[in-house]
């Protein structure tokens, strides 16, 4: 079977949240949390979109800082 683009990002998107020790949601795969000491960061996926949650600023920034860069790198 040949894998489409989106299949390919959408393993390109599992691998770097679980590089990142995010963990998988049982119930809908395509969110993802991580606790950073008191904080958790949540990311939902769909399609070409994503939201990053959290109730503090710094933590947002950080995580899109982090998932830029490891997309960047396994994009190119």
């Amino acid at each position: 079977m040949v894998s489409s683009y989106g299949d390919d990002i959408i393993i390109i998107n599992l691998k770097i949240m679980l590089l990142n020790e995010f963990q998988i949601n049982e119930i809908e795969k395509y969110i993802y949390m991580k606790n950073i000491n008191k904080y958790c960061v949540i990311i939902c996926l769909f399609m070409d979109d994503m939201l990053i949650l959290d109730n503090n600023d710094y933590m947002i920034n950080f995580t899109k800082k982090m998932l830029t860069n490891k997309f960047r790198h396994c994009l190119h």
